[in-house]
């Protein structure tokens, strides 16, 4: 049950903003580079902070009900059904194995404008588990379809081109007695469009990582997300509707956790980073909006460092090696040292350079991958 927000005082609008696979020590992360690549660090005065910083925080349990690691499936179904399912279910009863009701879906039934923003694929987990239902999050061909015909949400930009068929498109585009959804596919097709329903597909699978976009055809998650409260404020005044509805996920944040890659990591915080900043920038001239910011897991064991006494008694245990044939040698690296200047240097995914450092091998022999598993 949604009361009349006017009347109640209750916020007209929701921005439900998710950093998928981000821990605390990746917030640290972002808030030390910032401070120290822009020279703010002072010695005696405290470190600027985050936008994320300054929203009211706490923490939450994230297990799921067949693991004490939730997955993303299961993480975004506990938000947006307010019921804990097994990892790799979307918005299913873990018991009954029914579909259960989403707050995306409570929205779209209460007359409000509603919308998905990810640089992941549009079905992944989190996003899938707010406008669809699947007894495995692989399931993305069925998510995509759920999107064409139950039109849960009325603006969808992400990634995910590949799921959705022709006919599927067909069917946003042109359905007789529905509205026609514009169907764009890069940066400036995005910023022509004027009206939802509207949905942007600017990959085949997940965008881009902000380290590698291609800023003049992939737009990012800020630029997305400003123009999704644009649009959804526009249509929520033009047809009357209570409010919106918008989910907002840093996917990458966790894509680029997976396979330990820093540099990509904490260019998807920063970006997700500016786009909270953008959200309450504009909550704060429409002051009917709560921005809710949270976080499913973490990913990929990040950790900033320890604090070592110099000439302590105490052992303190190894936390990394010179190389392989160091450990195996028992030649032990115990120094660690956090330089956060090198993360400057790097302009491009580890991904990216071993795509590139494997066509430059194979330019010179066509044979020399050949034998490798």
């Amino acid at each position: 049950d949604m009361s009349d927000p006017q009347q109640d005082g209750l916020p007209q609008n929701i921005i439900f903003m998710v950093s998928d696979g981000f821990g605390t020590s990746s917030t640290t992360l972002a808030r030390e580079y910032q401070a120290h690549m822009n020279n703010m660090i002072s010695p005696g005065k405290p470190i600027p902070l985050l936008h994320l910083d300054k929203l009211l925080s706490g923490q939450c349990h994230t297990y799921s009900a067949n693991s004490i690691v939730t997955d993303s499936a299961a993480g975004a179904t506990s938000w947006a059904c307010g019921m804990k399912t097994n990892n790799q279910m979307v918005a299913t009863n873990p018991v009954s194995k029914n579909p259960c009701a989403t707050l995306m879906e409570a929205a779209k039934e209460s007359d409000m404008a509603t919308g998905v923003v990810v640089t992941s694929s549009v079905t992944d987990a989190t996003p899938a588990a707010f406008v669809s239902h699947a007894r495995h999050r692989k399931l993305e061909y069925s998510i995509a379809l759920q999107y064409s015909v139950n039109r849960t949400a009325d603006v969808v930009l992400g990634g995910g081109s590949k799921y959705f068929t022709d006919e599927q498109l067909g069917m946003l585009q042109a359905t007789e007695g529905r509205e026609n959804y514009a169907v764009v596919k890069d940066r400036e097709g995005l910023l022509h469009v004027s009206d939802a329903p509207l949905i942007g597909l600017f990959a085949e699978n997940h965008l881009p990582w902000e380290i590698d976009r291609d800023r003049s055809r992939v737009p990012s998650l800020k630029e997305m997300a400003i123009k999704a409260v644009d649009l959804l404020q526009k249509r929520r005044r033009a047809h009357g509707q209570r409010g919106f509805f918008l989910l907002i996920e840093g996917s990458n944040i966790d894509k680029a956790a997976h396979p330990n890659d820093a540099a990509a990591h904490l260019h998807e915080i920063l970006q997700y980073d500016e786009t909270v900043g953008a959200m309450v920038d504009f909550a704060k001239q429409n002051q009917h909006t709560l921005i809710v910011a949270t976080s499913d897991h973490e990913t990929g064991g990040f950790s900033m460092g320890r604090g070592v006494v110099t000439g302590g008694t105490d052992p303190e245990a190894p936390l990394r090696t010179r190389s392989f044939a160091s450990e195996a040698t028992d030649l032990m690296d115990m120094s660690y040292q956090v330089q956060l200047e090198v993360l400057r240097t790097v302009n491009m995914s580890t991904e990216l350079m071993a795509d590139a450092a494997e066509a430059a091998l194979l330019a010179r022999n066509p044979l020399a991958l050949s034998n490798v598993v």
